[in-house]
């Protein structure tokens, strides 16, 4: 089982166990003065989830489903350097950048208790392997025999 969330504006696929250093996250407390439950993060944005019923997934995020997670510490990622320099002029500047890191470990996929996401409504969510088997075709319009961009073309626009 694995789910795919969204932190930062960044995309994690994740399982159970796995540790991912996502941007920093407020509510870290260092190990010596922090109880069981001080650590606990969860993500709320989860686009995907996959299990053994197959997969799901929603017009944006999933509704009722999230995946929890324990900040195991802070670091600093990589140091970036960013260097400007005008030409024939004598300027240049170097600056240094680093990331600050929480590395989290995650605990858990929570699927909401049975919340199955069959697509009834298209902003309610779609499962993918529904949707390939009805199949979609635009070839043509087997009842008039044109495809439906010239069908617009001849009768006008939509709008009208």
């Amino acid at each position: 089982m694995y789910a795919i969330v969204q932190e930062g504006g960044r995309q994690y696929k994740v399982e159970v166990g796995q540790k991912i250093r996502v941007n920093r996250l407020p509510g870290f407390v260092p190990a010596e003065s922090a109880g069981p439950d001080d650590n606990a993060f969860v993500f709320k944005n989860v686009v995907l989830i996959r299990d053994d019923t197959g997969i799901k997934t929603g017009s944006e995020f999933l509704s009722g489903v999230s995946v929890t997670g324990r900040i195991v510490e802070e670091t600093r990622g990589k140091k970036i350097l960013v260097f400007k320099k005008k030409r024939r002029t004598g300027y240049h500047k170097a600056r240094g950048h680093r990331q600050d890191l929480s590395v989290v470990e995650i605990t858990g996929i929570s699927t909401g208790g049975g919340n199955d996401r069959e697509a009834k409504d298209p902003d309610e969510g779609v499962s993918l392997e529904k949707s390939a088997e009805e199949g979609v075709s635009l070839e043509k319009n087997e009842e008039e025999g044109v495809s439906p961009a010239k069908e617009t073309e001849e009768g006008g626009s939509p709008a009208e």
